[in-house]
């Protein structure tokens, strides 16, 4: 007959999100890191024009 596996693990793609979910004690925290790296990836290139002091030459 067939025996069910000691860990079982999910596909690859799944996989950080599983690992998070793991390590991470609190689910509700786990779920707010989850969604929060990528709203953060996606907030970078607004963030690179910020520098106000950044002094500008004549060629541009």
């Amino acid at each position: 007959p067939f025996a069910t596996p000691l860990e079982i693990l999910p596909e690859w793609y799944f996989f950080p999100v599983f690992q998070i979910l793991r390590t991470v004690p609190n689910k509700l925290l786990g779920v707010l890191l989850m969604v929060s790296v990528p709203a953060g990836l996606l907030t970078v290139p607004f963030l690179e024009n910020v520098n106000k002091f950044k002094i500008h030459s004549v060629a541009q």
